[in-house]
């Protein structure tokens, strides 16, 4: 699968001949929970991606091809160099890992660290006036 589209797709076949889809964003891909008003143009081109890539993910039932949403956090990279680093902050090391694990095991989504699913998950619930108050 190339293509525009795709976007950034890696296609792995298994020992067991299915093939599966890793779509990992480079950059805090759990900037699509919830978008801050500080970068909600940011946040929503990551969750359209992440959308799409759930949606793929949807449509490849049954076909023996699979997707696996990667969403790390803050990643320790040449990129973020001389960047502030966010709680929970990870290493490209890490995500590598968590990504292997993540195909190993036929997960649907992997979060690196994994401790951020359940930060994101407050984030995500909490009521939009509070979020807005929030110094982020």
């Amino acid at each position: 699968m190339e293509g525009e589209a795709t976007g950034n797709l890696r296609r792995d076949s298994s020992r067991d001949g299915a093939d599966r889809v890793v779509r990992h964003a480079e950059k805090k891909q759990v900037a699509g929970e919830r978008a801050r008003r500080s970068n909600f143009v940011y946040g929503s081109s990551k969750a359209g991606l992440d959308t799409f890539s759930q949606g793929l993910a949807d449509s490849l039932v049954g076909s023996g091809a699979n997707v696996l949403v990667v969403r790390p956090g803050f990643v320790h990279s040449k990129m973020t160099d001389g960047l502030k680093p966010a709680p929970m902050s990870t290493t490209p090391d890490a995500v590598a890992e968590t990504i292997i694990d993540g195909v190993a095991s036929g997960a649907t989504t992997v979060w690196v660290p994994s401790t951020m699913r359940w930060f994101m998950s407050v984030l995500r619930h909490l009521p939009r006036p509070v979020f807005r108050r929030l110094p982020i």
